[in-house]
């Protein structure tokens, strides 16, 4: 039940089919990454079209909340809250 063994001449051709493969090797990959840096650019450039207004309003918002001066009150408040904890 075990394995018949192979004939020389089926190694032989099986070497060289491998060899050939080696031979012909894989395509550079500059185009592929030329392409995608393409594609990215382009999408890139398209999301941040779409999504200019949206952000621009988002980091505005964020900006007022967070820069902004607390009065005098809020500051009385945020210290009394502080004590009670």
């Amino acid at each position: 039940m075990g394995r018949k063994p192979r004939r020389p001449e089926e190694l032989e051709v099986r070497r060289a089919s491998s060899d050939d493969e080696r031979v012909a090797g894989p395509r550079s990959g500059v185009g592929a990454f030329l392409l995608g840096t393409a594609v990215g650019g382009i999408a890139g450039a398209v999301a941040g079209a779409l999504f200019s207004n949206a952000t621009r309003s988002l980091v505005v918002g964020l900006l007022q909340v967070f820069g902004r001066r607390l009065s005098e009150a809020e500051r009385e408040e945020l210290r009394f809250e502080l004590l009670l904890q």
